[in-house]
């Protein structure tokens, strides 16, 4: 019986998120946390999703997790995640610039 709340709980779940990401084109959401219960929900650009720093990070956390339905998991201090995004932007806001 827990099985099935947590099922239905999942689904109701990634209603809202497809609901939530409409409005969010162009971004992809990601739990980042370094315990289950600390995760917090971050919207990646596509962008930088692609980056290698932050794919390093996925691949780790595939490793870790395993391939799961869902939102994307990075078992990663969030503040540091969030100086990385930061930096990833700069960079590639420089190099759009550049090429302009």
């Amino acid at each position: 019986m827990d099985h099935y709340k947590y099922c239905c709980h999942t689904v109701a779940d990634n209603i809202e998120e497809m609901e939530e990401a409409r409005s969010r084109r162009g971004y992809v959401p990601v739990l980042v946390g370094e315990r289950e219960e600390d995760m917090e929900k971050i919207w990646v650009t596509i962008k930088a999703i692609q980056h290698l720093t932050i794919v390093e990070l996925l691949e780790q956390s595939a490793n870790e997790y395993g391939y799961q339905k869902g939102l994307l998991k990075i078992k990663y201090d969030a503040n540091i995640f969030k100086a990385k995004l930061h930096n990833i932007s700069k960079k590639c806001a420089r190099v759009h610039t550049r090429n302009i």
